[in-house]
């Protein structure tokens, strides 16, 4: 099985939804997990999504309606060691928080923004955003 990785700042949003979009229809062979580079110091490691301070239920409950439920997914923290063994990552987080070890150029890059206030339109713009990159990505897999 081969392992596709998406990170992002706090895995409290586009990382995980990215995961649930590729393991809903995955690429055969292929399973998706995802992890945030600042989930220790925003202080949300095991939260479900659910659970966080963020409100998201408006996109748990978008996704939802997409057939896909991200709710129980936990936030984690990424550490140098998962990307062992990846054979792929995508890196959605702002450089800014990243650790010196992520900075590594061979890692493919999504310009995603974090929002700053989750709206409905911005949480259907940002999985629409991401469904259509996940798709072109399964055909270059």
């Amino acid at each position: 099985m081969k392992k596709l990785i998406f990170i992002c700042h706090g895995n409290t949003f586009r990382s995980p939804i990215a995961e649930a979009i590729f393991n809903h229809n995955p690429k055969e062979g292929w399973k998706a997990s995802s992890y945030g580079t600042a989930v220790l110091e925003e202080k949300v490691q095991g939260l479900r999504i659910a659970d966080s301070p963020y409100h998201l239920e408006i996109a748990i409950k978008e996704m939802e309606k997409r057939g896909m439920d991200i709710s129980e997914k936990c936030c984690d923290q990424l550490f140098p060691e998962y990307l062992e063994g990846a054979s792929n990552v995508i890196v959605m987080s702002e450089s800014k928080y990243e650790p010196d070890w992520l900075l590594d150029k061979r890692f493919e890059r999504w310009e995603i923004p974090n929002p700053e206030i989750v709206t409905q339109d911005i949480t259907e713009k940002i999985i629409d955003l991401l469904t259509e990159k996940i798709e072109d990505l399964k055909k270059r897999l």
